[in-house]
């Protein structure tokens, strides 16, 4: 079985990284440029791979139940962090005060890429127990699947908190019969026409307030998380607005936060958001390419949802579509999401199972052609016979 070619994900990756090289012609730090080009580079390859390495059901559910194994090891690196006060060298806690020595990191920098890393695979594993054939495997998934949630509650992570709920409540859509979906969509449209009039004034004013609370609180002391984090996203759009919109340069967002800061971020450099790293560093259209490649991710697992023919594919699909509706919640929590790797597994993941299930859906509808073609024909057959 031949892997589709997901030639719009390949064109997209390949445009971004083209533009990446392009923006250092006006990135002030050519260095920091090309050390973020090479990160995002790996990135982007291993998710290119994917699609062609991959070509098989089989394939991509060795990958799955490999993550599955990585995923318990880091776990127990976890579990030995909290429980024995244990940081390996990799992390930022490593030789620090005794009080942070209980939080897990794994090997990872800190406890919120850990936590965002969590959260993606607490959904792997729920959807291993709910497809799992054997009563050991499926208890055994989730039992780490409670471990995940133990260790994101430990790391103090409420942007991967936050993920994990959204996970779960479009996991619990995507379980729905057909007939609920439909009601639970029309509901919805309903409360957004007739609530967000309502709404719309209340949500400007809070963001109002929060913009005030951001740009007037001052002093030397670090400031609370929510208008740190407040304060990066607003420098972050005024460098965009600054650059018409074409971003500072790949990998640049730190130079400016340091040395060009509308407001100052009290030695945090990074933008601790996914999406708007994306959009400081590269601009808009990277950005809505990115969104757009996401979105269709995530379409398209919930589109091959129901023609899933195997208690595996089905696994599959509905851990990776569960998994991208947490990551894109949980991705705001870690300060820099370029060098983690998992995201670029779970986005070549799911592009692979996407690849492979249209193969299957495919080759399902040729061999249905083929039988009522034969059926058809037999037919006729007898007809003929029987004249």
């Amino acid at each position: 079985m031949g892997a589709v070619s997901v030639k719009g994900h390949h064109h997209l990756l390949l445009a971004w990284f083209l533009y990446g090289l392009i923006s250092l012609l006006w990135a002030p730090s050519v260095l920091a440029g090309v050390k973020y080009m090479l990160l995002l580079g790996m990135g982007m390859m291993f998710v290119l791979l994917a699609t062609v390495v991959m070509k098989d059901i089989a394939g991509t559910l060795r990958f799955y139940q490999i993550w599955l194994g990585m995923a318990a090891v880091l776990v127990g690196i976890g579990l030995a962090n909290h429980f024995a006060h244990i940081q390996l060298p990799s992390s930022t806690l490593y030789g620090g005060p005794a009080y942070k020595l209980s939080y897990p990191t794994a090997v990872f920098t800190n406890q919120n890429d850990f936590a965002a890393f969590l959260s993606i695979s607490f959904f792997l594993y729920l959807a291993a127990a709910k497809s799992g054939k054997i009563i050991y495997s499926k208890f055994a998934a989730l039992v780490m699947s409670a471990l995940c949630i133990y260790l994101i509650d430990l790391t103090e992570s409420r942007a991967s908190l936050l993920g994990v709920f959204a996970g779960l409540a479009f996991y619990g859509f995507i379980l729905l019969p057909a007939r609920f979906k439909k009601w639970c969509a029309m509901i919805a449209c309903f409360i957004v026409v007739f609530a967000a009039p309502l709404l719309t004034g209340r949500a400007a004013s809070v963001f109002q307030n929060l913009y005030a609370a951001a740009v007037q609180a001052g002093g030397p002391g670090p400031l609370p998380s929510n208008l740190e984090r407040l304060r990066l996203l607003i420098n972050t759009f005024h460098n965009l607005a600054d650059t018409y919109g074409f971003g500072v340069g790949a990998g640049n967002m730190p130079y400016y936060l340091k040395y060009h800061a509308t407001l100052d971020t009290h030695g945090v450099y990074e933008v601790h958001n996914w999406f708007a790293e994306i959009l400081g560093n590269f601009g808009v259209f990277p950005a809505l390419g990115y969104a757009g490649m996401y979105a269709y991710l995530l379409y398209s697992l919930y589109r091959l949802y129901p023609s899933a023919r195997s208690r595996e594919q089905k696994m599959m699909v509905e851990g990776c579509m569960a998994a991208l509706a947490a990551f894109l919640f949980a991705s705001i929590s870690p300060s820099s999401v370029s060098n983690l790797y998992f995201h670029w597994v779970l986005l070549g993941l799911a592009a692979a199972v996407v690849s492979v299930s249209k193969v299957a859906a495919r080759e399902a509808r040729a061999c249905q052609n083929v039988s009522l073609q034969g059926e058809s024909d037999g037919r006729r057959v007898e007809k003929a016979v029987s004249n």
